[in-house]
């Protein structure tokens, strides 16, 4: 099957509803940015930059344009919480319900790994490395990943031919830099609360 089987069944479940496609790409807005919400009022510190963040760095416009990938980062994102709150069964099925709406969000599970990673500067150099690195090898992997993930074969073409471009890496340097300005900020604030 080309879709996965909780997509289907969303599908579904808003056809006994409606069959208006805005009203089901409503139902899909609200369930995804309720989740975002929820993530910014529980992590924030400044709900304004954290909204700014989500449209500029993407995310936005990411989420409405592949609505089962967005369905499953959601699930993911709220699994990440109960992670966070050591709360490892409900982190499972989270992502395993995220696998009902894209199979690839199996990956996720790794992150329960990054708990026991402290995170210092050789860390973050090496996660950058692999990064760019990831790039090198992304063809390679995605076919791996085609042949693992046959329903999602109809993106060959997209994903292998465009090859590493200027504008993947010019991405990835950007976020690399969100990430080591947030790392910064984090180790000057302990340093602040501990002196």
């Amino acid at each position: 099957e080309r879709f996965e089987k909780g997509y289907m069944m969303l599908n579904e479940a808003v056809a006994m509803i409606t069959q208006n496609e805005q009203v089901f790409l409503a139902i899909i807005s609200v369930i995804v940015y309720a989740g975002f919400i929820y993530l910014i009022v529980q992590y924030s510190k400044n709900y304004f930059l954290s909204v700014y963040l989500f449209v500029t760095m993407r995310f936005f416009g990411q989420t409405m344009n592949g609505i089962r990938f967005s369905i499953a980062t959601e699930i993911l994102l709220v699994a990440y919480d109960r992670l966070q709150k050591k709360h490892i069964i409900q982190f499972v099925i989270l992502v395993l319900l995220a696998t009902l709406f894209h199979k690839t969000a199996i990956i996720f599970m790794i992150v329960a790994l990054f708990r026991y990673i402290k995170c210092n500067k050789i860390v973050v150099c090496l996660w950058f490395l692999m990064t760019l690195g990831g790039y090198i090898v992304a063809p390679y992997i995605i076919k791996l990943l085609f042949k693992m993930f046959p329903s999602y074969g109809n993106y060959v073409d997209r994903y292998l031919t465009t090859g590493v471009s200027l504008g993947i890496l010019t991405y990835t340097i950007v976020w690399g830099s969100v990430f080591a300005v947030g790392y910064r900020i984090q180790r000057r604030n302990r340093a602040g609360s501990e002196g």
